[in-house]
């Protein structure tokens, strides 16, 4: 607000004491018409415009904080999330009032809950109903709780296959099926493997190996990441990527017993422009896949889209969103390595991790939006800026969320980019005196 005008006292002001040396500031009524413009701010008058606007969700909504978030921050539904903090269990908060500012949230542990404290090495996931957290142990065996209600968690336990020993992208796309890359424990090569409820009970099951009666397991590529589920509309598909920065994809048959492998159409594509897929995938709802490519030509890691033509007409095509934006690559942040990545539920932004550890978006169209990077600050205090550590991702069009780390101290935090009015750029309100 902008109540800059200062009031000078004069003499000694009784029962408070000589307060001459203290600095007072009120609101204008008259040369600048200061209480005028609070109240045009609080009527909606002066609005300012639309961006992303960064909010510490620890500092702003959690109102008791207890071991901070490490890794693997999940959302169950729109009033739980969970993560795997720094002594390696899992934590969590939940929604207990309101929705101003997204509402406030207090701390809860399902390890401490179920009274179970078997550490994670990775892999935590929920499924789309609510009712189960699953992770990886550092036992190497799958552990999970049953969700009872947001403050009662059961505690489980799935051996799974013993010739595997699970390592991570574990994804639970729908409540029936779970995948992960794990490795062979006899051949030392990671592939993709899963669990499945067809038949009322969690079993085992194996894409690469189910796929085998047709393209044997040693012809199939290896699998380096980026595991991806996509809803199709005949029959849906999970991609993963190869070592050397390719991609392949098993066909889900709808009894979950049998699995079809392919090398992805556009491979040709991707090694013929001499680009290499890093990270993570996202895919669209149309079936665009965006990912973080390294371009042999200049080795910097470029943000590309591959985008699919379903009624076959044209097939794949690719092309670089870095290339083809509204500002030039030299002005924008490079990707990182890692390849963090993720796409809007409405699938018209993108949204990656930079080199120097920031948000940087493309909004889809031609040419490509380009902005970022966000979550700059300050780097002490509650609301100090560090670098983005992981779980890149979108709750909502308009909210993404990862989690981050201070600068200074190092004491990891989770991050909230909301679009929303960005109050401090209402060029209205600019022309008053600071």
């Amino acid at each position: 607000m902008p109540c800059r005008r200062i009031i000078t006292l004069v003499g000694d002001t009784g029962s408070l004491g000589n307060l001459n040396s203290l600095t007072f500031y009120r609101a204008d009524t008259s040369a600048w018409a200061q209480q005028d413009t609070i109240l045009n701010i609080w009527t909606g008058l002066f609005t300012g415009p639309y961006d992303w606007v960064y909010h510490n969700f620890i500092a702003e909504n959690v109102s008791d904080t207890d071991t901070p978030p490490a890794s693997n921050l999940i959302f169950v539904g729109d009033d739980k999330m969970y993560f795997i903090a720094d002594d390696d269990l899992i934590h969590g908060y939940i929604k207990v009032n309101g929705n101003y500012n997204d509402g406030t949230w207090v701390t809860v542990s399902p390890s401490y809950a179920s009274g179970i404290l078997i550490r994670a090495s990775g892999g935590l996931v929920g499924s789309p109903d609510g009712t189960m957290l699953l992770y990886i142990g550092t036992d190497g065996n799958f552990h999970g709780f049953n969700i009872v209600d947001v403050w009662t968690y059961t505690f489980f336990t799935w051996a799974g296959d013993p010739q595997i020993i699970p390592q991570d992208n574990v994804i639970f796309p729908k409540n029936d099926r779970i995948y992960y890359i794990g490795m062979n424990r006899i051949t030392g090569t990671r592939q993709v493997h899963g669990f499945q409820k067809s038949t009322g009970i969690w079993q085992t099951v194996s894409p690469t190996y189910s796929a085998s009666d047709y393209w044997p397991v040693g012809e199939q590529f290896e699998a380096a990441g980026g595991l991806t589920y996509f809803f199709g509309v005949d029959y849906d598909e999970i991609y993963y990527r190869s070592p050397a920065g390719l991609l392949a994809l098993f066909s889900v048959n709808p009894d979950l017993w049998e699995y079809g492998y392919s090398e992805f159409a556009g491979n040709y594509l991707l090694s013929g422009n001499g680009i290499q897929v890093l990270g993570d995938l996202a895919i669209n709802n149309a079936g665009v896949i965006y990912f973080v490519g390294s371009r042999l030509s200049d080795g910097g890691a470029r943000v590309f889209v591959l985008g699919y033509d379903a009624d076959s007409a044209t097939g794949w095509g690719i092309e670089s969103l870095s290339d083809n934006a509204n500002v030039p690559e030299s002005a924008q942040q490079f990707a990182s390595p890692a390849g963090s990545i993720a796409v809007s539920p409405d699938g018209v932004t993108v949204a990656y991790i930079s080199a120097s550890g920031y948000v940087c978006l493309f909004t889809v169209g031609w040419p490509y939006g380009y902005s970022g990077p966000y979550a700059r600050g300050q780097t002490t205090g509650i609301y100090g800026v560090g670098t983005i550590l992981n779980s890149l991702q979108f709750t909502s069009d308009t909210d993404i969320y990862h989690i981050s780390n201070f600068i200074i101290g190092g004491e990891p935090y989770i991050n909230h980019l909301k679009y929303q009015e960005a109050y401090c750029l209402n060029q209205a309100l600019s022309a008053y005196p600071s």
